[in-house]
């Protein structure tokens, strides 16, 4: 069976993907989240003497985690649709919930905590004390010393850039494709060599147009940046690459990410007055 994406590549444009149904993905990453939950209390009732296999068991847990989540977070990049993104962003809140309760897991800190202390961790190799050391720093930076009302705004906030990090995205990808350009003639794109014409081409075919469509995707923009002598259409394009998901260019304000910019600001500097930074 021929591989989708090279066929699109082939095509000159991205294969179809509405079919697939990734919201199937939520019980497999619900059991891998359990399973790692369950683990950690496992590990810690067993005792202090788990020692560094506790590091390599959160390892293990985390890779499936990340096996599982990749996949997904990788098509919402490139293909996007409702239900993908329906899928991500409902992912992405419980991934944000598991990372806070990893972070603010006063029995995990006391076991990293007691590695460091250990008589046995001056010899750990220089990595395994430096991964000690990391995670004793990211349990601190993740509010584990908080009281219970700050931890639980640390929940709040992180989980709200989570969203708006999300949404920027969404906006940016809008964005950038609701702009586009069509030519009838291949005269306004002189200078492109004939498989950049190609590309262009095969944009127009998947808008079901003949002739070539310059987008703000990065082939098509790298495409007449790079060799379309028309200053003013290099400029035009530019222009709109540079202003897309802002107050300004061609859609200016439908998906403007400067008020998600102005939140996430505030937030961030909630969080690090929270943790006690200036």
């Amino acid at each position: 069976m021929e591989n989708p994406l090279a066929r699109g590549a082939k095509e000159n444009r991205l294969p179809d993907f509405t079919g697939i149904e990734p919201i199937h993905v939520m019980p497999a990453l619900e059991q891998l989240l359990a399973e790692y939950q369950q683990g950690v209390t496992h590990e810690l009732e067993s005792g202090p003497q788990q020692g560094w296999a506790l590091v390599e068991a959160e390892t293990a847990w985390a890779d499936a985690l990340a096996r599982a989540w990749s996949p997904v977070s990788h098509l919402n990049s490139v293909v996007d649709s409702a239900t993908l993104r329906e899928a991500y962003n409902a992912g992405l809140e419980r991934l944000t919930e598991h990372a806070n309760w990893r972070q603010q897991h006063v029995g995990l800190f006391a076991a990293y905590r007691g590695l460091k202390d250990s008589a046995d961790f001056k010899q750990y190799t220089d990595v395994q004390q430096r991964i000690v050391e990391l995670e004793l720093r990211d349990f601190h930076l993740a509010g584990v010393d908080l009281s219970s009302e700050d931890q639980a705004e640390y929940r709040e906030i992180t989980l709200r850039l989570s969203k708006l990090r999300s949404k920027f995205s969404e906006n940016l990808l809008d964005a950038t494709r609701a702009w586009s350009r069509h030519f009838a003639e291949a005269s306004g794109l002189d200078g492109l060599p004939e498989a950049e014409l190609k590309l262009l081409a095969g944009i127009a075919e998947s808008h079901g147009r003949e002739g070539w469509m310059v987008d703000l995707n990065a082939p098509s923009f790298q495409a007449v940046m790079t060799y379309a002598k028309d200053q003013g259409l290099r400029r035009e394009i530019y222009q709109a690459y540079v202003t897309r998901a802002s107050e300004k260019g061609p859609q200016a304000g439908q998906w403007d990410n400067s008020p998600i910019i102005s939140e996430v600001l505030s937030l961030r500097h909630r969080l690090a007055r929270l943790l006690g930074f200036d």
